[in-house]
């Protein structure tokens, strides 16, 4: 299976756009910030310079917002492959304790389309050199997707 984030971004077509206060849950400056810096911009329109400053941000978007900005996530950590996205990414798409809070509803309306699509992402990281240091994170993620 190859990977395209073109096709990533195709499967995910349906997800809804979260209005301005449904990006983050709660008010504080770095979630103010967060949703001032994405709420203008369509997914597939966040400028790198955004995506860099907030790559660290993702497990503060509410689960709307994550499943809507996820495809340009992906595209961002596939151009810059060595930032702390990749990271933050991987572990917000590897519930490794499915009954802790966080966990609760952040998945739940994801289409078979968007599952597979997440799949053939995490089986492209295992082809990343160095991709023993994630394996844990990426069979967690495997199989919690393969599944769906």
């Amino acid at each position: 299976m190859s990977f395209s984030v073109l096709n990533f971004y195709k499967a995910f077509d349906s997800a809804p756009r979260p209005d301005a206060n449904e990006i983050t849950s709660h008010r504080c400056c770095e979630c103010d910030d967060i949703r001032d810096d994405f709420s203008e911009y369509l997914v597939k329109d966040v400028p790198d310079t955004i995506m860099g400053y907030h790559q660290d941000s993702i497990t503060l978007l509410t689960p709307k917002a994550f499943r809507y900005y996820l495809p340009r996530y992906v595209k961002y950590t596939y151009d810059y492959p060595d930032g702390n996205a990749t990271d933050n990414l991987l572990f917000n798409l590897a519930p490794n304790d499915l009954n802790n809070e966080f966990w609760h509803g952040r998945f739940d309306e994801y289409s078979s389309s968007e599952s597979g699509a997440i799949v053939s992402y995490l089986e492209y990281r295992r082809t990343w050199p160095d991709a023993e240091f994630d394996i844990e994170n990426i069979l967690i993620g495997l199989n919690y997707w393969g599944k769906r």
